[in-house]
């Protein structure tokens, strides 16, 4: 519990201009992706499926795909009720306890100390990516701590404990929809960690029952967002862009 709250303290450390204007300000630059954020956090909160809604360019509607999908629908119910500002406050500050503790978990399965595990957490929270993107408006980048749960659960599924590869693929195509960016970095770190920690048949077991859940996972989703992408194509020409999960209207 101790490790929990020097996690949580130096959150508030990084992150305090943000949690001394809590609600009042938008994480990030004014002249960065802050505003498209800002619209995204709000219209989940108001649909939570945007992939086709009326809530713009009413009557008709469209489809829209925000960014980041997940983690903004996970704090929709506080942009309902506290403003798309504090929605954001806590998606960035929440992101940033998540991402400590899961690199805290990997440092520990890789046998560190307690003490350096801690350090490795502090160091990955204060990653200076993160803090750039931050900077920017791209709130998808915040997400990391997705794809660090999917390669521990993926470590813990290989080492023979192969109902793990379950949420193994999960996290991982949470952290794909999150931010595509980390999915194509994650495949090199899963290929990784299974050719070199996998030497038993349950770890090999552990590693197909990730693909088995990731692939079924990845069909669905792509079942639900093809047609959407497909619409885009032929309709971004007919008054309507799409650009980084928001839409304007073409002047």
């Amino acid at each position: 519990m101790k490790k929990i709250g020097l996690i949580v303290l130096w959150a508030f450390i990084l992150h305090r201009p943000a949690l001394l204007n809590f609600g009042n300000a938008i994480p990030g630059s004014a002249h960065g992706d802050t505003v498209r954020g800002h619209w995204s956090a709000w219209l989940m909160s108001v649909d939570l499926w945007p992939l086709q809604s009326d809530v713009f360019l009413w009557p008709e509607g469209g489809g829209l795909l925000p960014l980041p999908p997940i983690s903004l629908a996970i704090v929709a119910p506080i942009t309902r009720f506290l403003g798309a500002s504090t929605g954001l406050s806590f998606l960035v500050f929440l992101h940033s306890i998540l991402l400590m503790l899961a690199c805290y978990w990997m440092c520990k399965l890789l046998t560190m100390r307690s003490t350096y595990a801690l350090i490795g957490a502090l160091l990955a929270g204060s990653t200076p990516m993160l803090a750039e993107t931050l900077h920017a408006g791209v709130y998808e980048y915040q997400t990391l701590g997705w794809l660090i749960l999917s390669l521990c659960t993926l470590f813990k599924a290989v080492k023979g404990e192969w109902l793990w590869g379950i949420p193994a693929g999960i996290l991982y195509i949470i952290a794909v929809l999150d931010c595509g960016y980390y999915g194509s970095a994650g495949i090199v770190a899963t290929a990784v960690i299974v050719l070199s920690q996998t030497r038993t048949k349950k770890g090999f077991f552990g590693a197909g029952i990730a693909a088995v859940t990731v692939a079924i996972l990845a069909a669905a989703a792509w079942y639900v967002i093809n047609p959407l992408l497909g619409d885009f194509m032929s309709r971004s020409w007919d008054g309507l862009k799409v650009m980084m999960g928001t839409a304007e209207l073409k002047a």
